[in-house]
């Protein structure tokens, strides 16, 4: 069930930034101290990427299962560019809009940013942990989940809609931004989900090539690809995405 009541908070402690969502408030003196969380209450190691500095850990908290995603920043160049403009902090912010239209989302719980100097050095996203399995896979063509496809489809084209209604675009609308949980989608990146000022026009035009982008990225699995343009209404005659939007009749 979505919880559309989040509502967004910031808590400044001892050269520590939280921000945070009120339905899980009780837990935010727990998560300042997030690096004993990583060393007691981790479960498994997601990802260790040495390069970029950045690494994900599965944990248990008080009944709850979380990935944490640490991003050390050790450049005094991204420091700034941090501390002036951050993704990250952008995501909470869509989180907190894409819930209030009921739009189906990997939720955010918190960003604890540590700072030395007055810029961010270290970064902590808490995501709430659900069992799924990421579009690209579900839609391969050796999932084991082809019975499910065409319902799946229809509640990505769900999805969409409720986008449209609510003139979001996204950068990058494809089956690797998508989680599938018992069988419907949750969107994932969505620090490049934006909200469309422009006319309706254009924004018609945008969300086709969102729709176009997704069937596009299906390409590596025929079938679904397919069954994707038959849902979506892509094998009309004469259809274009430069002067049509899927699922427009469908509003």
């Amino acid at each position: 069930m979505l919880n559309t009541n989040f509502e967004y908070f910031t808590r400044k402690t001892n050269r520590r930034v939280i921000y945070y969502y009120s339905p899980y408030d009780t837990l935010i003196n727990t998560f300042l101290d997030i690096d004993n969380i990583i060393t007691t209450k981790t479960v498994s190691i997601l990802r260790e990427n040495v390069k970029h500095n950045k690494s994900a850990f599965l944990v248990n908290l008080d009944s709850h299962q979380f990935i944490i995603e640490r991003h050390r920043i050790n450049s005094i160049g991204k420091r700034l560019k941090r501390a002036i403009k951050n993704p990250t902090k952008k995501l909470l912010e869509n989180a907190s809009m894409l819930l209030k239209h009921e739009i189906p989302i990997v939720e955010p719980i918190a960003l604890i940013q540590h700072y030395s100097l007055g810029f961010p050095k270290k970064e902590f996203l808490v995501n709430k942990y659900y069992k799924g399995m990421i579009g690209c896979d579900y839609f391969s063509s050796e999932s084991p989940m082809k019975s499910h496809w065409e319902s799946a489809m229809n509640a990505i084209l769900n999805l969409s809609l409720k986008l449209k209604a609510a003139k979001f675009t996204h950068d990058y609308f494809r089956s690797q931004n998508i989680l599938m949980v018992d069988h419907k989608p949750l969107l994932v990146d969505i620090q490049n989900i934006n909200k469309f000022n422009g006319d309706e026009r254009a924004f018609e035009i945008e969300h086709g090539f969102d729709i176009d982008y997704f069937y596009r990225y299906l390409r590596f699995s025929p079938d679904a690809q397919k069954l994707f343009g038959e849902v979506f209404g892509l094998n009309k005659p004469n259809f274009h995405f430069s002067t049509q939007t899927p699922g427009a009749s469908f509003l």
